[in-house]
């Protein structure tokens, strides 16, 4: 009963109580009062022994500070027009398109690769819809997408039998979820990439 409807009031803070953390309010379940709050918050070192946060609330006149770009080392919601080119390049074939609508990312016959984003380890969530045709897919791999070199990670999820929701190493399926990526429905995956693992 302290906490704001919107969750606004919300603010985490490092055992000193001032350094406040940045955080994402991802989303919200339920219906009042039982409505569930999921947070993701940025936290700038884990010890081994751990660590204790604060959590504020009750603040009647507080702002939500709520923001993925604070807290994401890399974030895109494809919510405003257009490709941002200084985060993205895009391969269309001639047939193909791009496009960012308010539908989000619409690719058909069509790539986009991160221009300055390296990865080393670490966790990557996405969602994706296969509206037509039978494949999704996110590969992480060498910076030049013109090298040629072994494509490293990737998840994909699929219509194809053994390699319906799948992570591959060099295009090896090392790991499968049989069953079939199914037209319309909407994924989310979440990868998680440690050293080679």
């Amino acid at each position: 009963g302290h906490l704001a409807k919107d969750f606004k009031d919300v603010l985490f803070t490092l055992p000193d109580t001032e350094t406040v953390l940045p955080y994402f309010l991802e989303r919200v379940s339920g219906h009042s009062p039982d409505r569930t709050a999921e947070f993701i918050v940025k936290i700038p070192q884990i010890p081994a022994e751990g660590i204790t946060l604060y959590v504020f609330y009750g603040n009647a006149f507080a702002e939500s500070i709520s923001s993925p770009q604070q807290t994401f080392d890399f974030y895109e919601d494809f919510s405003t027009p257009g490709l941002d080119p200084e985060k993205w390049s895009a391969r269309v074939s001639p047939s193909g398109s791009a496009l960012v609508s308010q539908a989000g990312l619409l690719l058909d016959a069509a790539g986009i690769s991160s221009r300055s984003f390296q990865f080393k380890g670490g966790l990557i969530e996405y969602a994706a819809t296969a509206e037509t045709g039978s494949e999704v897919r996110l590969m992480i791999r060498d910076p030049d997408p013109d090298s040629g070199a072994v494509i490293t990670q990737v998840a994909y999820a699929s219509a194809y039998s053994g390699a319906q929701h799948c992570i591959a190493v060099g295009n090896i399926v090392k790991a499968n979820d049989a069953k079939p990526l199914v037209a319309s429905v909407r994924y989310n995956f979440r990868i998680m990439v440690d050293a080679d693992n």
